[in-house]
């Protein structure tokens, strides 16, 4: 009985280790490092979206909306585009259960999520379910950023346009390629 105590009592211990020194590397400054120890860290924290995008936050947040896509061309020429949720599509009570949603469009920005975008390009892959004979594929996150209206500006004025921006390319010869690890 003490045993399997101190194998629980140890066990626990070794996950807290692993837990608090892979959230304390992910938000670690850019720094040397962070560099050598954290090629481990994004196959834990991305997953389970514990990963922070302190652009969010004040002092000075983001002030632009961001939306998000993935652009797949097939061998045949056929897009095929999945779009990521937005949040102006959700009403405004269910906004808090989506909160990671947003989170995914900002992180995704950051030059830091090169792992998470390419485990981010699998996922669609897998979700778009196409035929083997579809491969291969190229894949393309777009993103398109909105400027908030000018200050004083009427509540009716029509927003300014969008501006386009290609976030990653990505190349699936076949469907092993998509897969999550």
């Amino acid at each position: 009985m003490a045993t399997t105590l101190r194998l629980k009592r140890l066990a626990i211990s070794a996950f807290l280790l692993v837990h608090i020194a892979a959230v304390v590397l992910w938000n670690l400054p850019a720094c040397e490092l962070r560099r050598r120890l954290d090629f481990w860290t994004p196959y834990y924290i991305l997953p389970l979206g514990l990963g922070q995008v302190w652009d969010m936050f004040a002092p000075e947040p983001m002030k632009p909306t961001m939306e998000l896509e993935a652009v797949v061309d097939d061998n045949q020429g056929i897009s095929h585009t999945f779009s990521f949720l937005h949040m102006i599509d959700v009403p405004p009570w269910e906004r808090f259960l989506h909160v990671r949603d947003s989170k995914l469009t900002a992180g995704m920005l950051h030059p830091s999520m090169r792992q998470h975008r390419m485990m981010l390009a699998r996922h669609v892959v897998r979700s778009l379910d196409l035929a083997d004979s579809d491969y291969p594929l190229l894949l393309e996150f777009r993103y398109q950023v909105r400027a908030p209206a000018p200050v004083g500006a009427p509540a009716d004025a029509a927003p300014p346009p969008p501006t386009v921006h290609v976030l990653a390319r990505y190349r699936f010869e076949d469907p092993r390629e998509a897969q999550p690890w």
